[in-house]
């Protein structure tokens, strides 16, 4: 069974550039095309990705099963993928307390320890990852130890703010300060509540340049 290693380097050089009206969406990997350079979540949905993207090393380590999220836009009748990472809501995340570069493992400030050794083969190490950074991990159980499958900056928590504007078609969030938070169609109904001028609080995170939305709320 192939294993993928992804490190924050790699996240920051893969998820650069964007589409105007990107879309997002959490899925499963129901089957992988090599061939046709496609990629096939649980609903059924194939994003097909550029020649570009598809050979990055990241891409090369998906296997079926994954819960990844997808950044996306419709080109003719394809939904063509700009990016893809694991889905930080099927992972920890914490404060690194420990960094064994020669061992190839991360300890979070909780005590858990996840081993990373396995994938040296790709080539990527934890070099780029210091004692204190927050950190999102995506790990399995392999006998009683804990196998880490990808590393990556941990999501931001959130912000609060002026609603300057909501695009339903683009389904994108636009605070007073700029920020542009896309969401997904399960926030479609707390998002037809809101109004420009509306405070609210968003938690979510980002992958590269695009702020993700998982939650917003009203504060006042």
């Amino acid at each position: 069974m192939k294993k993928s290693y992804f490190s924050a380097a790699l996240l920051a050089a893969m998820f650069a550039g964007g589409f105007a009206h990107a879309a997002v969406t959490h899925g499963t990997i129901k089957s992988i095309d090599n061939t046709a350079k496609t990629v096939t979540l649980g609903d059924g949905v194939t994003y097909v990705f550029s020649e570009q993207m598809y050979r990055h090393p990241m891409f090369d380590g998906y296997l079926t099963g994954d819960k990844v999220t997808v950044v996306w836009d419709m080109s003719g009748n394809n939904h063509l993928a700009m990016a893809m990472g694991p889905d930080i809501s099927g992972g920890v995340t914490g404060k690194i307390k420990i960094v064994d570069e020669a061992k190839q493992t991360v300890t979070l400030e909780n005590g858990v320890t996840y081993d990373f050794s396995g994938f040296s083969s790709q080539g990527h190490g934890l070099a780029g990852f210091r004692t204190g950074d927050h950190v999102a991990i995506i790990g399995v159980k392999i006998g009683g130890k804990e196998s880490g499958r990808s590393i990556s900056p941990a999501p931001s928590v959130g912000a609060t703010g002026k609603v300057k504007s909501i695009n339903h078609e683009a389904m994108t969030l636009t605070l007073e300060n700029g920020t542009v938070y896309h969401f997904g169609k399960d926030l479609g109904t707390t998002m037809s509540g809101l109004l420009p001028g509306d405070a609210v609080t968003v938690t979510g995170f980002q992958i590269g340049n695009h702020h993700i939305a998982q939650a917003v709320s009203p504060t006042s």
